[in-house]
This record gives structure tokens, sequence and C-alpha cells, in this order.
């Protein structure tokens, strides 16, 4: 009879269930109109979300430091990331002609900051941004960014990325929701947004409190992959956008998408279960 599985071996299943879905849906949406702004920083944002699920979820199942660091790294890198690119996909969606504008360099600068100071901390030792786990204290699973993302430059970051971009974000939603001199359709979408935020910090506010960082992550990256996913879709029928290529080229490409990610998450979960199953036998 086999063990009954933990909370973490639970989140660690979700986590890298969810990531697999938010790939397909990356590819599919990337793959229906690589042309357009919106579906391509779309994409790159549930990218960013798949990414983070499958470090958070890797984190979850480590055991000591070594498995748990290339999990921190990539999620030092992503975590920070993902809110420059709700940025640039709601600009995208709702107010296209401001890409054009100076102000992209700069959160295009701030999503990618995070990865360089990664970098530089993780082969100089500058400590930044990323200061690691203490070896001494870590005893598996997952940790909170803020244990091993604690660097001098940590809370400027932390300000700049989880609080001023989101905050921008969100009354750009508000203000488009409002806006009557849009038109209905961009209205609808921003009202959408808007209430798929608040749901998302209200989650975060509960879930924090009763249950793990890790839990949180997974559910508000449900959210946010539901409710930008219906945005740009409601978008791409409402414009009626032209395709571009073949029809039977852009269907083998999106069939490929789906098929070959789903094949690797299969394989992979039959060599860790096979894996886990040799390491309870050799104890």
């Amino acid at each position: 009879m086999m063990p009954a599985l933990s909370l973490d071996q639970i989140l660690h299943l979700v986590a890298w269930g969810v990531a697999q879905i938010e790939i397909i849906l990356a590819l599919y949406v990337f793959l229906l109109n690589v042309w357009h702004a919106s579906n391509r920083y779309i994409s790159a944002m549930f990218l960013l979300f798949a990414v983070n699920n499958i470090a958070v979820g890797w984190m979850l199942d480590a055991q000591d430091i070594g498995q748990a660091h290339w999990a921190t790294t990539v999620v030092a890198v992503t975590a920070p990331a993902i809110q420059p690119f709700v940025l640039m996909g709601t600009v995208a969606l709702l107010r296209p002609e401001l890409l054009r504008s100076r102000w992209r360099w700069l959160v295009r600068l701030t999503a990618i900051t995070p990865l360089v100071l990664t970098l530089v901390d993780v082969y100089a030792g500058t400590g930044f941004w990323y200061t690691g786990l203490d070896p001494h204290t870590y005893a598996g699973g997952f940790v909170p960014l803020s244990e091993y993302a604690a660097g001098r430059l940590a809370p400027l970051i932390r300000v700049l990325v989880f609080y001023l971009i989101s905050l921008v974000t969100l009354a750009l939603v508000l203000h488009v929701a409002l806006d009557k001199k849009l038109s209905l359709r961009y209205r609808r979408i921003g009202w959408v947004l808007f209430v798929g935020m608040v749901v998302v910090a209200a989650i975060n506010v509960a879930l924090r409190r009763y249950y793990s960082t890790s839990l949180t992550s997974i559910v508000s990256s449900v959210f946010f992959i539901l409710v930008y996913g219906y945005a740009a879709f409601q978008q791409l029928v409402s414009e009626r956008r032209m395709q571009r290529g073949s029809l039977p080229v852009r269907l083998t490409l999106i069939i490929i998408a789906i098929t070959v990610p789903l094949f690797l998450a299969v394989t992979y979960s039959f060599m860790d279960r096979a894996r886990t199953e040799m390491r309870r036998m050799a104890v």
C-alpha cells in the first residue's frame, strides 16, 4: 500500500501540473498570432508563471540545499519579473498605442534587472539581490523568496516590482474600465482584469495568513492565467485579427505545442516517480 502524500508532495504535483497547462496556453496564444504585441506579451507572461511554478514545485520536493539551489535562483529571477510583464501585457491589451512610447524600455529594464543581479550574485558573490539559502538552517522544502533574496537592493526591488508596478497596473485597468471615451469592449476587458487583480490580492492576503507561500503563488498564477487568457481571447474574437500563414501550418504548430509538452511532462513524471521509489527502497 502506497503511503499517503504530504501537503508538500501534493503541492509539488499541483505546481507542475499548473505549469504544464501554462506552457501549453503560452505556446497556443503565441502561435495564434505571433505578429501581435498582446499575444507575445501574454505568452511571455504565461511562460514566466510556468517556469516559476516549476521551480516552486522543485523546491517543495527538495531534500537538501543542493537540490534547492537552482530552484531558488530561478524563483529569484522569475518572481520579480512577472509583474513587469503583467503590466506590459495589460498595456498591450488595453492601450497598445502606449507600447510605442519610451516608458516600455524602463519596464523591460526592471524585468531583466533581477536576472542580471542574480547571475552576478551567484558567480561573484556580490549579494546585491540573491543571497542564497543558509546551509546551517535549511532543512528541505519550500522557502519564501525573502529568505534567499535579501541583498542590499532587495528592499528597493520589492517596493518597485511588487508594490509600485502592481499599483500602476491596477490604476491602468481601473482607468480603462471607467473611461467612457473608450469602446465598450475595452471597458469590459478592463473590468475583467480589475476584478481579477482584486481577487488575486484578496487570495494573497487570505492564503498567506493561513497557508504556505507556495500555495499562494500557485493559486495566484492560476487566477492570472484565467483572467488574462479570457481577456486575450475576447480581444482576439472581437477584433477578428487577420491570421498570417497557412492554416495547415498553424494547426500543425499548435498540435505540436500541445502534444510535445504533454509527452515531456509524462515522461519526466514517470522518471521522477521511479527515482523516488528507488530512494525509498534503498532506505
